[in-house]
């Protein structure tokens, strides 16, 4: 049977929105703690698969109390090497895939996550699994819609020579398996609702914060809340200019 890690890569210092990782939504949750929330609804993630790799600087400590607080696993490693970050933990912690997920996604939609998991399944040979935009012509992760994860085959990832690297790659962990032609890369189409270049749920700055408690209010206490359920109400509480203008002014 294959083993899965799911690994959240968090921390305090963001640029745009500092400390944004414990700011906390109209539900009571904070942003990692409804990120977690989210992953955990999928039939094949549990609490004990999941690790928050953070760094080793003294300002995580009020995410670290959190962590502890909700007896969630985390890692501490360096701050700019993301990469070596998710190197060291693994070295530690096999697995046969591992998902890197990122904390600034509270509405990462738990029917991919196991979507995912299925075509691993489908496709051994693949090293990198990954939901892709046709209307932008890229992998997932590097949209705004903030509703995917990537899955990485782990003896793929450790194969990496880590000097080789460039601060880009260091930073943002995974270009080297979906760019460099070296690795077998295997792409989901992203749905057609929400491919579409003005749909931004990822939260860089805390105008994304308050879009975003915006739907968590008006989503209540349903347990319903994948990407169909956010886009509707996007559209509902007519967030999609404002969306649309961030995105234009944030461009990756």
């Amino acid at each position: 049977m294959l083993s899965f890690k799911y690994l959240i890569q968090a921390r305090m210092g963001s640029t745009r929105f500092p400390g944004k990782i414990v700011f906390p939504f109209s539900n009571g949750k904070t942003l990692i703690e409804q990120v977690i929330f989210q992953i955990l609804k999928s039939p094949n993630a549990q609490k004990k698969q999941i690790c928050v790799l953070t760094t080793d600087l003294e300002n995580e400590s009020s995410l670290v109390s959190l962590l502890n607080k909700d007896s969630i696993v985390f890692f501490c490693g360096s701050e700019q090497n993301v990469f070596n970050r998710f190197r060291k933990y693994l070295e530690s912690n096999p697995c046969d895939y591992f998902f890197r997920i990122c904390s600034d996604n509270p509405f990462i939609d738990p029917g991919f996550i196991d979507h995912l998991v299925d075509q691993a399944r489908l496709h051994p040979n693949a090293d990198y699994l990954s939901y892709f935009s046709r209307y932008e012509g890229k992998p997932s992760i590097l949209t705004h819609s903030g509703f995917f994860c990537e899955l990485i085959k782990t003896a793929s990832f450790m194969s990496i020579d880590e000097s080789d690297l460039s601060p880009y790659e260091k930073e943002h962990v995974t270009p080297r398996l979906y760019q460099s032609g070296c690795f077998n890369t295997h792409y989901v189409p992203m749905p057609e609702e929400i491919d579409c270049g003005n749909i931004r749920t990822t939260i860089d700055t805390k105008g994304d914060f308050d879009a975003a408690d915006k739907l968590i209010s008006a989503l209540g206490t349903s347990i319903e809340c994948n990407s169909k359920t956010v886009v509707d109400l996007i559209e509902k509480l007519n967030l999609s200019e404002q969306m649309k203008q961030i995105i234009e002014s944030n461009k990756k």
